[in-house]
């Protein structure tokens, strides 16, 4: 169960995925699985994201013992599952040759109390992505404390719409740029809470955390 180490190459697209606590940084080999990792960036209940993290001998029929390697270990607050990010046209055209191997690994993560999971870009590439693409830049930014305090204060009676909360404290256009600087950054390091379902816009439904 040794753990696979993903080194750069010049064939594929590989590259380093920075984690938004600052305790360093997990590797990946496609656009896909680049995402997958932005998508879990503004979770708050993912603990550890390590990339390649074991390497499992799988039985064929027949009696060949083939090696498998699963592309993340996720640790969650109340779970842990390795996952398989694939593209769901190339998912499509392996799986004849592959169910038996993902079969086997899901068997043998159970048998582990871990999960085994196959994610997609049907199942990455969502509004939740498109969230997390557009917030993440604002991890760990401080916004403007006088205008964080307004944001607070003006949610202290319950969540607003974005415009409408823009309106009240900004109600000239031209000063709204001040709005959305501290905005954004409040909700990516999750001091406003929002349906990370719901697109990013002005019928944006936000409010204080809890």
């Amino acid at each position: 169960m040794r753990r696979r180490i993903v080194k750069p190459n010049t064939r594929s697209f590989t590259g380093r995925h920075v984690l938004p606590d600052g305790s360093g940084d997990v590797r990946f080999e496609s656009g896909l699985e680049r995402d997958f990792l932005t998508l879990l960036s503004l979770r708050d209940d993912v603990r550890e994201i390590v990339e390649q993290p074991l390497t499992i001998d799988i039985v064929w029929p027949g009696g060949q013992v083939r090696r498998y390697t699963p592309d993340f270990k996720v640790t969650y607050a109340d779970r842990v599952v390795l996952y398989e990010v694939k593209y769901r046209e190339q998912l499509r055209k392996l799986w004849p040759t592959h169910r038996h191997k993902f079969l086997q690994a899901r068997a043998w993560a159970n048998s582990q109390g871990l999960r085994f999971r196959i994610v997609t870009d049907l199942t990455i590439r969502t509004v939740r992505f498109e969230n997390a693409r557009l917030l993440s830049p604002y991890l760990g930014i401080e916004p403007d404390a006088g205008m964080a305090q307004a944001i607070t204060d003006g949610l202290a009676h319950g969540p607003r719409t974005v415009l409408d909360l823009a309106q009240t404290l900004c109600p000239e256009r031209w000063d709204r740029a001040r709005f959305y600087a501290a905005l954004w950054p409040m909700l990516a390091n999750r001091s406003l809470r929002m349906d990370p379902r719901a697109p990013l816009g002005m019928d944006l439904l936000v409010g204080l955390s809890s």
